[in-house]
């Protein structure tokens, strides 16, 4: 999840992370005031946040690979040119109108692959962490609808985040139905999901593992402190008793 395709990939996810995970980690500071987190606070939500974004790029990466080995139609749009598309088509539709097309596609999109038909075919191109950039960008869109963003280069150009967000996944979902390779659009949409589903239920879920895991972990901690100095102790009573006997001698 952390390997790039080129240099644009990667200073893209720069440009984007620090935008929607400073906004994201604003509205995880902002859930330790709900009344069911009363008793729990937290330092700070870094950790929080890394373990959102980390596990946002995992489902995204299970979400692109789950629904290229499950749906058929998207694994055979994969790699073909729109004349090759055009020449699959039937003869009622290869000359009828794009909406003719379009329905074909729809009705063809979630028929199963057939087996050992595209087991040469290579896979969706999964780099990077625009799954979790999504995520994020999901989260920032339904915290802060309002918010706006704009580009340094272009100043007087702004967009509402919920619109630009909406505009994205529609080109994900087209290019999802027509089987485009330049980015992983499932892995996108998948992200959006989870980012959807996080801000509905995930501080209420990241309060209960809190609470369920973290006396483990302090439990733990002070057993290991504990087994440490046990072993420091018999170690030095060891080494004081062979002083000892070797004084005797």
């Amino acid at each position: 999840m952390f390997s790039h395709r080129s240099f644009v990939h990667l200073v893209a996810t720069c440009a984007a992370l620090p935008c929607f995970g400073a906004a994201t980690a604003s509205w995880m500071s902002r859930q330790q005031d709900r009344p069911s987190n009363m008793g729990l606070p937290e330092a700070t939500s870094k950790y929080h946040l890394l373990a959102f974004i980390l596990t946002a790029s995992l489902v995204s990466n299970v979400v692109s690979k789950t629904m290229f080995l499950t749906l058929g139609w998207s694994r055979l749009m994969s790699g073909r040119t729109p004349s090759q598309v055009h020449a699959m088509l039937p003869d009622g539709l290869a000359h009828g109108s794009w909406l003719s097309s379009l329905r074909f596609r729809i009705s063809r999109f979630f028929a199963p692959a057939p087996k050992g038909q595209f087991k040469d075919m290579p896979g969706p191109v999964s780099f990077g962490t625009s799954g979790s950039i999504y995520a994020l960008a999901t989260v920032t869109a339904l915290a802060y609808p309002d918010v706006r963003a704009s580009f340094n280069w272009m100043p007087g150009l702004s967009i509402g985040v919920q619109h630009g967000l909406g505009g994205a996944l529609l080109l994900d979902t087209i290019g999802v139905f027509y089987g485009w390779r330049r980015f992983d659009h499932w892995a996108h949409i998948g992200g959006a999901a989870f980012g959807g589903l996080y801000y509905l239920y995930g501080a209420e879920l990241w309060d209960d593992l809190r609470r369920k895991l973290g006396p483990l972990w302090l439990y733990q901690l002070m057993g290991d402190v504990y087994l440490t100095l046990l072993k420091d102790s018999l170690s030095r009573k060891d080494e004081s008793s062979r002083s000892r006997k070797s004084e005797q001698s």
